[in-house]
């Protein structure tokens, strides 16, 4: 258990205020938010009506429950245009996507130092890129500010930090979104206040700031009252479906490489189409390689996320290639993994390991730990590549969503953008309704052929 669940494990939701809608019930169907494009679960709504009316607030709740979909939800409410978001640089195409999604209003994601004007309704920035864009966001009239993963501005004295509280000082609505604002110490919080100015009125309480720290019910209870909401999964469990997923967008490093690549496979299909089983071998060995490319080009954007997502929760990760494996657990030697070189007694002494705790990340094959395997102590897995079936993700899904699991799993998916990924991952879901998942070798086919299909008519 982290400390900020320890903090906020029991205490049960804030009594609403004045002007503040009640709890809804789980019966009763969200009200719509104006200007939305999709409907909001009652948890959500009830998250944007707190947030709307607070103006300055922490969105607390846990992974995979929708805090940017909240925010977003908020921003449309208020009206608060123009909004910018400052997130991590591998979280800023998800925005993009998610803005996309759920609000008709122009999109402009800043990458880069070189100053540009900012012509969108949504301004997407990463923090480490803020410096360089600092007096153009000063002087922009931003009417809304989103602090993603807001843990990453915890350190008072850090650059980051300060830029992101000068930028935010002038901003009537913001926002800090984090399922782990504190990780180590309740001080931590105390910056992530100050960009919502909110600390002087916390730390004015009885005992000040420091004593509200050494006191975590009280601390809870302060939080709760004045700007903090927060919704685990298992208190929202009967409106999540078993399993949801979630696309992640990610730019790889190695685009010119890639698109080299990407030519050199589409003018071979087409010149070499021909309804053969060498065909298609040859096909599935070109496109395994244009795979592994992209893989290699997001593996920095991937080793952030991961990060960042360790430090959280447990996580279950899934690779294809063996080269991909085995640069994961070079990067990651505190993790666990289970690979196809891995006996028997090896997984199974690795699944009793990470199942007690003895550490927050597996890195595992598709092939070799995709099937038979109970991994329930995570409720999210992450898929860094795609295996060729439908059956063979969802099987490694189910490696969470089984008997022993207790909440709503999180299937993640590192995407890399503008890639074969994504051709893949549409072809694995189209598929999904119409091939068993007991049948692996025709839905290999059929998603080659497709892919095949795909890229012998583009241009």
């Amino acid at each position: 258990m982290s400390l900020w669940d320890w903090i906020f494990g029991t205490t049960p939701a804030p009594t609403p205020e004045p002007g503040m809608p009640a709890m809804i019930p789980e019966s009763m169907v969200s009200s719509p938010v104006l200007g939305l494009k999709g409907t909001l679960r009652d948890f959500q709504h009830q998250g944007v009506m707190y947030a709307a009316n607070k103006k300055s607030v922490f969105i607390g709740d846990d992974m995979g429950t929708g805090k940017s979909i909240q925010a977003l939800a908020t921003i449309e409410h208020l009206g608060a245009y123009p909004a910018l978001i400052i997130c991590p640089s591998f979280l800023k195409y998800n925005w993009e996507a998610e803005a996309g999604a759920w609000v008709d209003k122009t999109v402009q994601v800043i990458s880069g130092t070189k100053k540009i004007a900012f012509t969108a309704d949504i301004i997407v920035i990463n923090y480490d890129i803020l410096r360089s864009h600092s007096k153009n966001l000063h002087n922009h009239g931003f009417k809304s500010i989103v602090s993603d993963e807001s843990h990453l501005i915890k350190n008072v004295s850090s650059q980051r930090s300060n830029i992101s509280r000068s930028i935010a000082r002038s901003i009537p609505v913001r926002l800090c979104l984090s399922g782990t604002p504190v990780i180590n110490h309740p001080d931590e919080l105390k910056a992530q206040l100050m960009f919502l100015d909110r600390f002087t009125e916390i730390g004015n309480r009885p005992g000040g700031f420091s004593g509200l720290c050494a006191n975590p019910e009280e601390l809870h209870r302060v939080l709760k009252e004045t700007c903090f909401i927060r919704r685990r999964k298992s208190d929202v469990l009967p409106e999540l479906p078993a399993k949801q997923r979630t696309f992640v967008p990610l730019e790889i490093t190695n685009r010119k490489q890639y698109e080299m690549a990407m030519v050199d496979v589409v003018g071979w299909v087409q010149h070499n189409t021909a309804d053969t089983g060498e065909f298609k071998l040859k096909a599935k060995a070109r496109f395994d390689d244009l795979k592994k490319l992209c893989a290699i080009g997001k593996l920095n954007a991937c080793e952030d996320w991961i990060r960042n997502t360790i430090a959280q929760e447990p996580l279950v990760l899934f690779a294809y290639h063996v080269d991909i494996q085995d640069e994961l657990c070079r990067r990651f030697p505190e993790a666990l993994h289970i690979m196809g070189s891995d006996s028997d007694k090896a997984r199974f002494e690795t699944v009793k390991a990470f199942q007690a705790g003895k550490s927050n990340l597996i890195i595992c094959s598709i092939k070799a730990a995709g099937v038979g395997l109970t991994l329930t102590r995570a409720k999210s897995v992450a898929f860094l590549e795609l295996g060729w079936t439908p059956a063979e993700m969802w099987q490694a899904e189910d490696r969470l969503a089984r008997i022993g699991q207790t909440r709503g799993v999180n299937c993640y998916y590192l995407l890399g953008r503008q890639t074969v990924d994504q051709r893949i991952m549409s072809l694995l879901q189209r598929k999904e309704n119409v091939v068993s998942r007991a049948t692996d070798g025709q839905a290999t086919q059929s998603i080659l052929d497709s892919l095949i299909q795909e890229l012998g008519r583009a241009a």
